[in-house]
């Protein structure tokens, strides 16, 4: 598990106009930048969390708010992504409440 600053969460459902079904949720979660002296502070990063079902489990939280979430690395032979396995809220940020 990794503690991430979560800024913010999508869904994704329908159908493609060639038929192909889609579900999906994103997690955007505040990064650090690599340090250049052209860049520095902090980006967001988007991460894949399964299907839509997952937006209901944190969107009623108020945001940004801290989560331990459980990485995976996979591939397709070609390109390797970040998939998020599970979110688990530990604070609001915009209080300091424990949510859990």
């Amino acid at each position: 598990m990794q503690q991430v600053t979560i800024l913010g969460v999508k869904r994704s459902q329908g159908t493609l106009d060639n038929g192909k079904a889609y579900n999906s949720t994103k997690i955007y979660v505040q990064t650090k930048m690599k340090e250049t002296i052209d860049q520095a502070g902090f980006g967001v990063a988007e991460y894949a969390w399964g299907d839509s079902s997952n937006f209901e489990k944190i969107n009623k939280l108020s945001f940004p708010f801290l989560a331990n979430i459980d990485l995976e690395t996979v591939t397709n032979g070609k390109t390797v992504q970040l998939v998020v396995n599970d979110v688990v809220p530990i604070t609001n940020l915009n209080d300091k409440s424990k949510i859990v």
